[in-house]
């Protein structure tokens, strides 16, 4: 009768591995002889063997605990239920890999979702200055988040405001900019938000509004907006509360 380091070494396994498949079910724990030492015999050593062996070919550990004991045509129907789960899994690496190599092989930023990433791209071309793309790329995310169905919608709003009314948009950027340093009480302030509320509708403002997480939305965009200098906040708060609701769906 053999000790279970002497079943593992016959096996080809170790010992940690027989009291791996001890622990999952797969070999029965021998009883113990009369120095308290577990012996395994020949049924236990031919069990440890067929377990390695469709472990070497795949199989999980619930799989094999289900297969040991059926005959030989249960095993081969398993495996060509294994061999179709890893053609699948080659596709998805496959296709991944195309997308990782497109990417790398790309120039736009890869923080942002690919819709919006393109959008940004084209504006950072275009020269928009970089405090303002960081800004903006930080409102995105965070739009992204709250509601990942709109992102088509994100990059569609970003573009058309900034593509149609580029002129209007920087000047606007650059004076939202230039409230950094300046007083929350400055006469500019209205302004620029009526300018900025009339820019905003401009675009299809509807559709990148609401989103899935109305719960967590407000709570974000105010730890968003401490960022800001105490001017800007006063801003882009009067932004919010004069740019009309968005529609709640029926029901």
């Amino acid at each position: 009768m053999l000790t279970i380091g002497e079943v593992a070494r016959l096996a080809g396994t170790t010992v940690k591995a027989v009291r791996h498949y001890h622990a999952h079910g797969l070999l029965p724990e021998p009883g113990r002889d009369h120095a308290g030492y577990r012996r395994y015999g020949a049924t236990a050593l031919v069990r440890l063997l067929r377990i390695r062996r469709l472990r070497e070919l795949g199989l999980s550990v619930p799989r094999i605990r289900e297969l040991l004991g059926d005959g030989p045509a249960t095993v081969r129907a398993a495996l060509d239920e294994l061999d179709r789960e890893l053609a699948r899994r080659q596709r998805e690496i496959e296709e991944q890999r195309g997308k990782i190599a497109e990417l790398r092989s790309s120039t736009v930023d890869l923080d942002l979702p690919e819709p919006v990433a393109a959008v940004f791209d084209r504006l950072e071309l275009d020269g928009v200055p970089a405090e303002m793309l960081e800004l903006e790329k930080s409102a995105v995310l965070l739009l992204h988040a709250l509601a990942p169905e709109h992102a088509g919608a994100v990059a569609g709003f970003c573009r058309q405001v900034w593509q149609e009314h580029r002129e209007l948009s920087q000047r606007i950027a650059d004076r939202l900019q230039a409230l950094a340093d300046a007083p929350v009480d400055d006469p500019g302030i209205e302004l620029l938000v009526e300018d900025l509320a009339a820019l905003v509708q401009t675009g299809e403002w509807g559709a990148v509004t609401g989103g899935s997480a109305e719960r967590h939305g407000p709570a974000l965009m105010a730890d968003y907006l401490s960022g800001f200098s105490p001017a800007q906040r006063r801003a882009l708060t009067l932004l919010a509360e004069r740019l009309p609701a968005p529609a709640r769906p029926p029901g």
